[in-house]
């Protein structure tokens, strides 16, 4: 096998193109997903497994900081998207090693001020889902007190795995579907 040294080399005769700069966007639409993987390979293994566990092995991710639309609506299953498209992504992902417990999760919450809007916080570690569940509440609670909001009602999806492999992952991800933005 031949190793080049850059990555244009594999892309030979791929003319350059001039890049128009857009307008950002905002997603209208998600779902929500979680997967586990091991393997006896590596970690990164074990995260690949867990992408392709929750039906997102096949996207490019690109990781969001914590916050949904208000305008955006959840999906009660996920929509196909080719293989390969850039798909905005809110990540929670906890790695561990042979007998360990390990948790992910995620907790999304209204906020009313300055406009409509969720937050989304992400948890991991150690723990069990329930003592997961515990970090996420506390955490969303004093997010909507840092904002001068009353968090009243929230959503908490967690998941768990004592690793049997040399190497496990977690993950909890909000996928947001990368064919409908305003």
């Amino acid at each position: 096998m031949e190793i080049v040294s850059t990555p244009f080399d594999l892309f030979e005769g791929a003319p350059e193109k001039k890049i128009e700069a857009k307008s950002p966007s905002t997603p209208t639409r998600f779902w929500i997903t979680k997967g586990i993987g091991e393997s006896d390979t590596s970690e990164l293994n074990a995260f690949d497994a867990a992408l392709v566990d929750g039906g997102i092995g096949h996207l490019n991710l690109i990781i969001y900081s914590s916050i949904i639309p208000g305008n955006a609506v959840p999906l009660q299953l996920p929509v196909e998207v080719p293989p390969g498209s850039r798909t905005g992504t809110i990540l929670a992902k906890e790695k561990g090693r042979r007998n360990e417990l390990i948790s992910s999760g995620i907790a999304i919450a209204k906020i009313e001020r300055p406009t409509e809007h969720y937050i989304v916080f992400e948890s991991h570690g150690n723990s069990s889902a329930k003592q997961l569940e515990k970090v996420l509440m506390h955490s969303i609670q004093e997010a909507g007190e840092v904002r001068g909001e009353t968090v009243s009602r929230a959503y908490i999806q967690t998941v768990e795995r004592k690793v049997s492999k040399q190497y496990g992952c977690a993950i909890v991800a909000i996928v947001f579907d990368p064919t409908t933005y305003d």
